[in-house]
């Protein structure tokens, strides 16, 4: 954890691919079924709403960058 604000952000991005993505994980092992089990639902609800309005963000970042490239917005 040494790493400075990049290593905890990356750090905390596996944990959310990790949860985001368990039945892979778990099916590869890099995640422990007893381990997901006992995880907290509420803070495992709140981690994939989390991901999935970062996954909306994109998505629309690039659509208006589509659009803005499109009118002639931008060059």
């Amino acid at each position: 954890m040494k790493t400075g604000v990049y290593g905890v952000y990356f750090m905390m991005i596996a944990v959310v691919v990790y949860l985001g993505f368990s039945r892979r994980s778990i099916q590869i092992g890099d995640l422990s079924e007893e381990d997901y089990r006992s995880f907290p639902r509420g803070l495992l609800r709140f981690i994939k709403i989390l991901n999935g309005v970062a996954y909306v963000g994109v998505f629309l970042a690039v659509v208006y960058f589509s659009v803005m490239k499109y009118m002639g917005w931008m060059k």
